[in-house]
Formats: structure tokens, C-alpha cells, sequence
């Protein structure tokens, strides 16, 4: 048998929606503009954990070495096949609050935001563990005289306090009236209660 084997590592998937009330306060002495505001968040934060073996076996049980390509395959009995894969869906349903900074300095446009949040999320984990046994005479080459299949599947729900906070910069340089470049960074910290992998 053919088997592709796959070891999972940070992937996940991670999207928002967010509606504010912005405050639009007096300039500064330096002209620079400061907005607070507060409002409503959802945030989706799906993890993806898998993690496949394969182990071959001879008559009596003991494991059968793979060895390198081209080198004679030892008599194998059975092969092993095992997946365990878990989806961790994290929703967080809550408010948050914060301010935008922002100031022109020539043609560059410098702004910053910071917020504070806090929710509740509501955790669905599945579960899928996969173990294919087969039974062979010789090599991986040979048809297989028996397989035997078995999936469970395990659904998991709950629900955990999670706070945190995010920080963006963004500088922006106008090059007409109308383009402008831009780059900038931001940092998000969900601090504590969020699931990932196989942990319930």
C-alpha cells in the first residue's frame, strides 16, 4: 500500500468581524487626530491537528524495519496504518475597546491602534481516529489477503473565558493625491482559552 503520512504544525484558519461606535475627538497641538471607540466582535479560530504512523509486523508481532529504497523488503505479516486528526473550532463572541492615532508628517501618514477585548467562546472539537490494518505474505507489492478498517469519530463541546488584546502600525507614504504605499504590522494575543489540537 501507498501511504502519504502527514504530521501537522500551527495550521489553522482565523477570521473577523468586528462593528464599532468611533468618537472623532478635537486634533492634538500637533495636529495628530485621536479616535476611541468600542463595539461588537466575532472572531472564527479553527486549528488543524493530524498525526499518521505506519508500522509493519511479522507472524509473531515484533516490527518489521523499513528499510531504504532498493534494499530487499524482510517478510511482513501486517501493516499498520494509523491517523489521528482533530479540528478545534474556537468561536469568540464578545466586545472590545480601544483608540486610533493617526498624523501626517509630510507625504507620510502614521497611524497606530490599540484595543483591549474580552468573550466567550464556544468550543467544538472532532475528533477522527483512522486505523487500517492489512495482512500481507511478503512485500508492499503483494495483494492483500485481508483489511480491516476502523474510524471513531468523537464530538466535544464547551465553552471558555478568553481575553486578549491587538496592536496595529501602519505608515503610509502619498505618492499623488490619489496612491499612496503602505506597510505596517500587527500583533494579536488571544491570551488565554483558546483550544488547539487533540486538547479537549
Amino acid at each position: 500500500r501507498d501511504y502519504f503520512l502527514e504530521d501537522s504544525l500551527n495550521l489553522a484558519q482565523l477570521s473577523n468581524f468586528e462593528i464599532n461606535k468611533t468618537f472623532l475627538l478635537k486634533p492634538l497641538h500637533n495636529g495628530a487626530i485621536v479616535e476611541p471607540f468600542y463595539g461588537f466582535r466575532y472572531m472564527r479560530f479553527a486549528d488543524f491537528d493530524r498525526h499518521d504512523d505506519y508500522t509493519r509486523y511479522d507472524a509473531d508481532g515484533a516490527v518489521v524495519p523499513i528499510l531504504p529504497i532498493g534494499a530487499p523488503l524482510p517478510v511482513a505479516a501486517f501493516e499498520e496504518f494509523i491517523s489521528n486528526q482533530a479540528t478545534f473550532e474556537n468561536n469568540l463572541v464578545g466586545g472590545q475597546i480601544g483608540f486610533r492615532y493617526s498624523q501626517h508628517r509630510s507625504r507620510w501618514l502614521l497611524s497606530g491602534e490599540v484595543r483591549a477585548f474580552a468573550f466567550t467562546n464556544l468550543q467544538n472539537l472532532h475528533l477522527t481516529d483512522l486505523r487500517i490494518v492489512t495482512e500481507v505474505d511478503v512485500g508492499t507489492g503483494n495483494e492483500p489477503d485481508s483489511e480491516q478498517q476502523q474510524i471513531i469519530h468523537t464530538y466535544l463541546s464547551g465553552s471558555e473565558f478568553v481575553f486578549g488584546g491587538e496592536i496595529r502600525a501602519e505608515a503610509a507614504y502619498e505618492v499623488t493625491r490619489d496612491i499612496s504605499l503602505r506597510f505596517g504590522m500587527e500583533f494579536l494575543d488571544l491570551a488565554q482559552g483558546i483550544g488547539r489540537g487533540r486538547n479537549a
